[in-house]
């Protein structure tokens, strides 16, 4: 099949998914919103950052480096499968006993049985590495996006069902271990794979999936350590807002380049040794999303009210102001998204990782500043416009 093709069908399948869960995530969330707090999803929120932060770490690199290797027998793939199983089940252990302390530093009890039964999802995020990388790497592009859609049509209802009887942010809890737990289940039918212990073959990844595992790590604390400082500094019902604000803004950034970045690697690995041929083809895509981000930008920003009031209600009116700044980040963070393909397809993870390091730096400064010093969430998304764009111009500079 031609690389146009390929990619053709692709960016299809993931778009039929990926608007078609937009459709059911607004929906939902716009249902959860009117049952829920701005403190039940503030407390989620937080562990949900720190959950992420663990999936990081099982992560390891791994996903991309199993796409990119395609010399890997089926025996390696095993054995890397296993070394996940391994890692995952360590860190669910470690951030089950976690839950206490993380619970103190925020000063909010909730966050004890929350962590504890969200560490379920460390387990499974750090066993699926390998089965959905494997689907992408073999381009199954159509079964990956009838197996997103059911899944959120099924557990968002069940979720709102539980919201509306009473179970509060553990609506919440339930959703996002469900979604995992299935998901899991769907892609290893797809790829079973078996128990090996000979861990040699790490040693084929361990230079590629280094440096991913480094910009993982970096990449997580640029991403969530805006919500990880207002959780601290400003408290959990402002990150309530702020988090509503920041999911918002992230629809159409998530729902356009999540069409895209999910087939890039697979497709432009196979162009590892033509790169000149790969920058061509990714130019061209650069301008299609240009053509499509401004305008996207434009509109939340002139729509922020209506757009928040429409989907969360009038008690979610706070989130309002820091939308609207944070809507003149989506053209950039489009963009800007693209980028972590094409220095994956061209084995150059070790680049990847200086220049998000150096934007990490930025963005983490600049949050700490803006929470210490004004001690309001507007103040914290000025701060990621600003480094935000600066960082986009150390990309592509």
């Amino acid at each position: 099949m031609s690389l146009k093709k390929d990619f053709t069908l692709g960016i299809f399948y993931t778009s039929v998914a990926k608007y078609s869960g937009l459709i059911i995530q607004v929906v939902i969330t716009a249902i959860l919103a009117r049952l829920l707090t701005p403190a039940d999803f503030g407390v989620v929120a937080i562990a949900t950052v720190l959950i992420q932060f663990f999936n990081t770490i099982s992560e390891a690199g791994i996903g991309p480096a199993i796409i990119q290797k395609k010399e890997l027998t089926s025996g390696e793939i095993d054995a890397i499968f296993t070394f996940t199983v391994l890692l995952g089940l360590l860190l669910s252990i470690i951030f089950y006993f976690c839950s206490g302390f993380i619970a103190e530093y925020y000063d909010n009890g909730a966050l004890v049985m929350v962590c504890r039964l969200l560490s379920v999802l460390i387990l499974f995020s750090s066993i699926d590495i390998v089965t959905n990388s494997l689907l992408l790497k073999q381009k199954k592009f159509k079964a990956i996006a009838i197996r997103t859609v059911a899944v959120q049509l099924v557990v968002g209802a069940l979720s709102i069902y539980f919201a509306y009887e009473g179970w509060g942010m553990y609506a919440l809890v339930f959703s996002a271990i469900a979604s995992k737990v299935v998901i899991f289940i769907v892609n290893y039918c797809y790829n079973p794979l078996k128990i090996n212990f000979q861990f040699e073959c790490l040693a084929k990844i361990r230079s590629y999936s280094f440096y991913q595992f480094c910009f993982n790590i970096v990449n997580y604390f640029s991403r969530n350590a805006d919500k990880l400082i207002v959780g601290k500094f400003i408290g959990m019902s402002q990150l309530g807002y702020y988090e509503k604000s920041y999911r918002l803004m992230m629809l159409p950034l998530s729902n356009i380049t999540y069409v895209f970045t999910p087939v890039m690697h697979p497709i432009f690995s196979e162009l590892q040794n033509e790169r000149e041929r790969m920058f061509a083809n990714y130019l061209k895509l650069i301008k299609i999303l240009g053509i499509l981000s401004f305008p996207v930008t434009i509109f939340l920003f002139f729509n922020a009210k209506e757009l928040v009031l429409l989907f969360f209600g009038n008690q979610w009116e706070a989130s309002v102001l820091p939308f609207k700044i944070l809507s003149l980040t989506a053209a950039l963070q489009i963009i800007h998204a693209t980028a972590g393909g094409i220095f994956q397809a061209i084995d150059d993870t070790k680049g990847l990782f200086i220049v998000s390091f150096i934007s990490a730096c930025l963005m983490v400064g600049g949050f700490i500043i803006s929470a210490m010093c004004f001690h309001t969430i507007e103040a914290v998304a000025y701060s990621f416009l600003i480094t935000c764009t600066l960082s986009s111009l150390i990309l592509f500079q």
